[in-house]
């Protein structure tokens, strides 16, 4: 198994249940690591953040900032909430 410096950090947006699927593929690779969600659910983030050991964010705006370095993020929400976070990812730049 590579370094845990060497896995890719993965973030997933939306944690119902296409999100919980990505987040376990994700655990199950042993070249990425799963290092934050975020979900609009209180509930599921609660769920999720303790499922994974995971940081999470209760929004999609700026959902992995803060110091949190991530390789990749997978977009597990349905399609018209990604409207919003696509937005969001543009303005980083």
């Amino acid at each position: 198994m590579p370094n845990n410096d060497a896995r890719l950090k993965v973030g997933i947006v939306g944690m119902g249940i296409r999100g919980m699927m990505f987040a376990a593929t994700v655990e199950q690779n042993d070249r990425a690591k799963l290092a934050a969600v975020a979900e609009t659910s209180p509930a599921v983030l609660e769920e999720a953040k303790n499922r994974f050991g995971v940081a999470g964010a209760g929004g999609y705006s700026h959902a992995f900032t803060g110091g949190q370095m991530i390789d990749g993020r997978i977009l597990g929400s349905p399609s018209l909430m990604l409207h919003s976070f696509i937005d969001d990812v543009r303005n980083e730049r």
